[in-house]
Parts: C-alpha cells; sequence; structure tokens
C-alpha cells in the first residue's frame, strides 16, 4: 500500500478562499456536510463575508496525481470562539 500511494505522486496545496474556485467553494460546503461542524449552509453572500472578514481563516486544498489535476477537495472555514458543538 505505501509503494502505490508513493506511486501515485500525490502533490497537495493549501491556499486562501479566491473568486476563482469561489462557485466551488460553495458546491463543497454545501454537499459535504458531515463535516460541517455548525451544520450551517454557506451560499454565495456568506462565502464572501468570509472571505472578507479578517479573523475567518479560510482555505481550500487542492489535489494533483499522476492521473491528473483532482481540483478542490477540502474546504475549511475557521471563526473564533465557535465550538461547533
Amino acid at each position: 500500500m505505501d509503494a502505490y500511494l508513493a506511486s501515485l505522486d500525490l502533490t497537495i496545496t493549501f491556499r486562501p478562499f479566491d473568486t476563482t474556485g469561489h462557485t466551488r467553494i460553495v458546491l463543497l460546503i454545501n454537499k459535504s456536510n458531515q463535516y460541517n461542524l455548525t451544520t450551517l449552509p454557506y451560499a454565495d453572500p456568506e462565502v464572501a463575508a468570509a472571505e472578507s472578514e479578517p479573523e475567518v481563516f479560510t482555505m481550500q486544498v487542492r489535489l494533483v496525481d499522476i492521473f491528473g489535476e483532482n481540483g478542490m477537495i477540502c474546504v475549511i472555514v475557521c471563526r473564533p470562539g465557535e465550538t461547533g458543538v
């Protein structure tokens, strides 16, 4: 298994939200809600607001392997003081 995973030559990149990925960000947040600890949906305005709030940490995660670009696979939105539980 280790050799197979190494052979995939996985490259992961982390970067803040951007306008290019905005539509995919909204999709991932609302489609993958089993990991959304707040259970609150994010529409376009909420994502735009999160991007512009300096105290909110936003991150998109992208993946590439030997077969090609997998695109954005993960979205992170963290607000200080919110536990989500």
